[in-house]
């Protein structure tokens, strides 16, 4: 089951149902042309549609709304130009970057994109609560004319292009009269993807429709219907029984080997951008020495976890953080080393380096206080359940008692922003760059003080001045030869403190039937705009 903690945020804001399509929920029999996608979604995740805001929405929404100028494929790594004609050009000092629109771009309304909309966009990104990746500390300034739009350095920032495929560009037209755009909920977008809203049944399904002006391409579907689950459990059901046709990844993996016995479905998987793991506070007792952290990483058995608690739907995670799709920069020395692999016997040795010792119930002590943590897990989510669960064991078998505590998604996600939590078992999906993927994850500046939230995703309150400096100069790296250089120093330095219990990495793994429908892309995800737009039913 694949959830982001960067994306599972919900806010208790209520919104009104839409008009629904004639004779729903039957429509599906008397449309064949609709297409329908089941998913854990909570109702407080249509809280708003905000692209900007990663709290009280279903972000995967937003690719089907809405376009950035770049588009990230996560399949193979590769950067696709989108809103952006073609891929732009830097100048001589690599100091500004310009990007030409293309030409077919128009809103769901008819109107069509200007360089203004994107160039507000950006600026929507001021706000550093909008600017997770800190987009704003390497751009001076965002200008544009007609369908030109220029980016001007504050320095040498040659990662630009992978960042700009983390901004969806709203119209300016309508967002420049909606007031702050933190507090704009958007609960009628117009955007320039593939598909636009036509009806939301609250707590119930979202109704897309194909998008008349959609400039990738149309959809051969007549709606694409997205129904919304409470669990895993359900989703997976509706899946066996054919009630939906794929999900956006979510389902009970304990399943997985009967939806495969079905001739007519596939699956898809595929490492990439998340990563999961158990978190700690690194501000905390106990938690703010590596010895302690070493110790809850070497009691982790990641290939149990790939096989007992995943089915092999997931992948090896790298120590170091740095995920395998950025194969140039995977630091192997690291990713290989058997230092950082399941050792019950290691652990118990850093713990006695930490100065711990076996106290008389089995668990270490130090002072006659007991090494013990609260740990929450994700509740709703047989898969994560299973292995916390298994984490925990192995955290006994070496004298570390927890106290599980079962949350929510968006409850997780807040926990963790706001470091109220000593450990937290969950996923971190990062942005598509090397050096930003390291570097919102672990720099100091990512991260802030105990119950305040923090600008990036900083979430284990990790700073290291020698980390710092390593990413900074990665960031203004201009040769990819540097960059592998100081970022496999970084992901050395990462792998040695453990601030995070790597469990294994995952893109996707998504099971879809073919049945009644064909077309799919799997080159792309499955589940992707573009992929979308290619099935039809046979």
């Amino acid at each position: 089951m694949v959830r982001s903690l960067l994306v599972r945020i919900g806010l208790a804001i209520g919104v009104a149902a839409g008009a629904a399509l004639p004779n729903w929920p039957g429509a599906e029999a008397a449309r064949p042309a609709t297409y329908t996608l089941g998913e854990y979604i909570l109702p407080a995740e249509m809280s708003n549609i905000n692209p900007f805001l990663t709290t009280g929405n279903w972000s995967p929404l937003f690719q089907y709304l809405f376009s950035p100028l770049f588009y990230f494929n996560s399949v193979n790594g590769k950067i696709y130009p989108q809103l952006a004609a073609a891929y732009g050009s830097w100048s001589q000092n690599k100091m500004t970057y310009t990007v030409q629109l293309n030409p077919k771009a128009r809103w769901s309304n008819g109107r069509p994109l200007t360089a203004a909309d994107v160039v507000y966009s950006y600026e929507v990104l001021k706000n550093p609560a909008l600017d997770p990746y800190d987009l704003w500390s390497h751009l001076a300034s965002v200008s544009g004319h007609g369908r030109t739009v220029i980016f001007r350095m504050k320095s040498v920032f040659p990662d630009l292009i992978n960042y700009l495929t983390t901004v969806y560009i709203v119209p300016k037209a309508q967002w420049s009269k909606a007031g702050n755009p933190a507090q704009n909920l958007n609960l009628h977008p117009i955007g320039t993807g593939p598909f636009e809203l036509y009806a939301y049944h609250a707590g119930s399904n979202i109704v897309l429709k194909p998008n008349p002006y959609a400039f990738l391409g149309h959809p051969h579907i007549g709606y694409l219907n997205i129904e919304m689950y409470a669990n895993a459990e359900t989703v997976t059901l509706a899946l066996e029984k054919g009630q939906i046709k794929t999900t956006e990844g979510t389902i009970a993996m304990p399943s997985l080997p009967s939806l495969l016995r079905t001739k007519t479905n596939r699956l898809q998987k595929y490492p990439g951008l998340a990563n999961f793991g158990v978190f700690m506070n690194t501000k905390l007792a106990g938690l703010n020495n590596v010895f302690v952290r070493r110790a809850i990483q070497s009691a982790i058995h990641h290939q149990a976890l790939i096989t007992q608690g995943e089915l092999g739907g997931v992948f090896r995670a790298n120590p170091g953080w740095m995920p395998p799709v950025f194969h140039p920069y995977l630091n192997r020395s690291v990713f290989q080393s058997p230092q950082y692999r399941f050792n019950l016997a290691r652990a118990r040795q850093d713990l006695s380096r930490a100065g711990y010792h076996m106290g008389p119930r089995g668990i270490m002590e130090k002072h006659g206080k007991p090494l013990t943590f609260t740990y929450y897990e994700a509740v709703g989510a047989p898969a994560q359940e299973k292995e916390a669960s298994m984490i925990q064991g192995w955290l006994k078998q070496v004298g570390i008692a927890t106290t599980p505590r079962l949350v929510t998604w968006p409850e997780l996600t807040t926990l963790a922003s706001t470091g109220r939590y000593q450990l937290l078992q969950g996923g971190l999906t990062m942005p598509p760059d090397p050096v930003a993927a390291m570097s919102s994850v672990f720099a100091g500046s990512s991260t802030a003080p105990i119950g305040k939230a923090t600008p990036g995703l900083n979430y284990t309150r990790f700073n290291d001045p020698r980390l710092n400096r390593i990413l900074a100069e990665a960031a203004a790296a201009t040769t990819v030869a540097r960059r592998i250089s100081l970022l496999d120093q970084a992901e050395t330095i990462i792998a040695q403190a453990a601030p995070v219990a790597l469990m294994y990495n995952v893109g996707a793994h998504i099971v879809y039937r073919t049945r009644r429908f064909t077309g799919y892309l799997t080159n792309f995800p499955v589940t992707s705009a573009y992929s979308m737009i290619s099935i039809r039913p046979r």
